[in-house]
């Protein structure tokens, strides 16, 4: 797994070998960056 977007973009994430821990899909990604975005006062994501 890897960082897709950011100051990190392309790191590889050092992830438990486990067929219960998958990626996310980008429909539920966007949702729970949505929800941060307007959640958290002061939340910044960088892009």
């Amino acid at each position: 797994m890897r960082v897709v977007g950011g100051r990190y973009r392309g790191t590889r994430l050092v992830t438990p070998r486990s067929s219960a821990i998958r990626p996310t899909s980008d429909r539920v990604r966007e949702a729970v960056f949505n929800i941060l975005e307007h959640g958290i006062p002061g939340f910044e994501i960088e892009g």
